[in-house]
């Protein structure tokens, strides 16, 4: 049996990035950039009006004030959109917010601190160089990195891409999620009235709703009898750039096939059983077509640690996802550990003003799902650590 450590050291052996596509930008919600993207113009892409007010050169107001205002001639209008290459200097103009500036304005000056006679403008107080101004690349700079890999296109990023002109992305390839349940004893959660003797399958729909909400193509395969030859068949006829998650039979019952049925199917199996708790029959293999297998114990808890700690391991392989950070806080819990590896424990963290702290909840057994409707994230007991004190210091994980 291998450490948690690791296991992770092998997966990230495993799992190596995805191929790039080429995505228009409104078709990559949800899909990873697979490259830094940087700014091709500068925006903005000149000197505009930060208002509707008055152009002005920052010296002719030096003494302007309330009881001997400065009065200038106003001989141009400019909207937002125009072009006016040539402007006199020695008199204002009147430009509107994002209109272009004539090069030698150095400041505007808002309508309402103005007064408007004939064809000329008093001000009545002096400017500061730039103000009201938006100057060109004060936004972004040619060059300068906008979007980072690794990072998933949401809509705010749409609306930074738009205001370069840039309209198409290199995005990795999303792998296809297929989760299976395994088990005569499920029953689908939304089939009516409980069988005697059966338990509703509660642990694809975590799942098919974890893979979802990373804005993953994720479809739910179905309930697997304990039927070994039907389960290595769909292995076999399974399609490339997949990743499949079974929830179950991967023990050492009687009925716990899925071992055996990677064998079937000459799938190579990286480990089987890691030092954890809960969660330790954790199973993960690479198919022959090079999609990846990862085998989650039954129990729902255990489910749960294998998506989080080691699905998403790889998921962070193949896309260049960040891993989800990792924080730290102060218990308000004592805990005893009961054995010498690594430990997942529900949790829930409250930030205090200052500092995190975290209550260890009670119902830590892998089959208890009232506490896990209850936590907000994972405390993460490495192999060295035999207890959790009062005040103690926590690593901790938020769920996402």
């Amino acid at each position: 049996m291998i450490s948690f450590k690791e296991a992770i050291s092998i997966i990230d052996g495993a799992s190596k990035s995805l191929k790039t596509i080429k995505c228009d930008i409104l078709e990559s919600l949800g899909m990873i950039c697979s490259e830094n993207i940087k700014a091709k113009i500068n925006v903005p892409s000149f000197d505009n009006s930060a208002m509707d007010g008055y152009g002005v050169k920052t010296a002719w107001l030096a003494n302007a004030t309330h009881s001997t205002p400065i009065k200038i001639e106003k001989k141009k209008i400019i909207a937002a959109g125009d072009f006016e290459p040539i402007q006199d200097e020695n008199a204002t103009c009147h430009i509107m917010t994002g209109a272009k500036c004539p090069t030698w304005v150095e400041a505007v000056v808002p309508i309402e601190k103005t007064k408007i006679d004939d064809t000329f403008v008093s001000f009545f107080e002096p400017v500061k160089h730039s103000e009201n101004l938006r100057r060109i690349g004060e936004d972004s700079k040619i060059g300068e990195i906008l979007i980072n890999k690794g990072t998933m296109i949401k809509p705010e990023h749409i609306m930074v891409l738009a205001s370069q002109g840039i309209n198409e992305i290199a995005v990795f390839e999303k792998p296809k999620i297929k989760i299976i349940a395994t088990g005569n004893e499920l029953q689908p959660y939304n089939s009516g009235e409980l069988e005697n003797g059966k338990i509703y399958n509660s642990n694809a729909p975590y799942l098919l709703s974890k893979a979802k909400h990373l804005g993953l193509d994720a479809e739910f395969v179905g309930i697997f009898q304990d039927d070994i030859s039907k389960f290595a068949d769909f292995l076999d006829r399974n399609t490339h750039n997949s990743i499949i998650i079974s929830s179950g039979a991967v023990s050492a019952g009687l009925w716990d096939f899925v071992p055996e049925a990677l064998k079937l199917v000459g799938a190579k199996v990286h480990f089987h059983k890691v030092n954890i708790r809960p969660g330790k029959p954790i199973l993960f293999a690479t198919l022959k077509n090079g999609s990846l297998f990862f085998g989650l114990p039954g129990n729902p808890i255990s489910s749960a640690i294998g998506f989080e700690f080691f699905v998403k391991q790889a998921l962070s392989n193949l896309m260049a996802i960040e891993p989800t950070q990792d924080f730290v806080s102060i218990s308000n819990s004592k805990f005893a550990k009961k054995f010498k590896g690594t430990q997942f424990l529900k949790a829930k963290t409250l930030f205090q003003g200052k500092y995190f702290e975290t209550e260890i909840l009670n119902g830590q057994e892998s089959f208890k799902i009232k506490p896990f409707g209850e936590a907000n994230s994972w405390v993460i007991l490495d192999e060295d650590v035999t207890e959790i004190a009062l005040s103690q210091m926590l690593q901790f994980k938020f769920f996402n």
